[in-house]
């Protein structure tokens, strides 16, 4: 009667632990899913042969396509891009000196974006399960007032040539 009762109340304290970690690990869950949703950035993560696995809401408004509907193709052919194929993604994973590149994307709408890309390598537990992380933005605002800030600058110049000449 007594070891009966010392195993009941201890499955009875192991229930309660193990509902306070399912409670934990489903906090940690629904934080980690607010964290990714609040990236300001797109973020995809694929399999070693490039599929994609998830994306990101703001990485699906930025491709203009529903990230349920990338799930599983190739990155390298969302992007449009021979760079992102599945042997270049994992070369540019594994070397920081390719990590970083810009590519040109046509949206769906048909207009035309610049945009910048990051691949690392999926950090996880099991090494079966390797991948790449692509992280993206759309540079395509950034690119064009880069662009009338470089024509501004020769129109400058070209003002201060004109004035040099009219004061000789």
């Amino acid at each position: 009667a007594l070891l009966g009762s010392y195993l009941a109340e201890s499955l009875q304290y192991a229930g309660v632990k193990l509902r306070e970690a399912t409670l934990e690990v489903a906090d940690l869950r629904g934080l980690n899913q607010v964290i990714v949703d609040s990236i300001q950035s797109g973020l995809i993560t694929t399999d070693a042969d490039g599929r994609i696995l998830y994306v990101n809401r703001f990485g699906g408004s930025i491709l203009g396509r529903a990230p349920e509907a990338l799930r599983g193709a190739l990155v390298g052919e969302v992007f449009g891009s021979p760079l992102l194929r599945p042997v270049e993604l994992q070369t540019r994973a594994a070397s920081r000196a390719l990590a970083r590149l810009e590519i040109s994307y046509r949206h769906p709408s048909g207009r035309p974006l610049e945009i910048g890309v990051s691949v690392t390598p999926l950090a996880t537990q099991e090494p079966l399960r390797r991948g790449c992380l692509v992280v993206f933005q759309d540079l395509t605002e950034i690119r064009r007032l880069e662009e009338e800030v470089r024509t501004k600058d020769k129109l400058a110049a070209v003002g201060e040539m004109a004035a040099q000449l009219a004061h000789e």
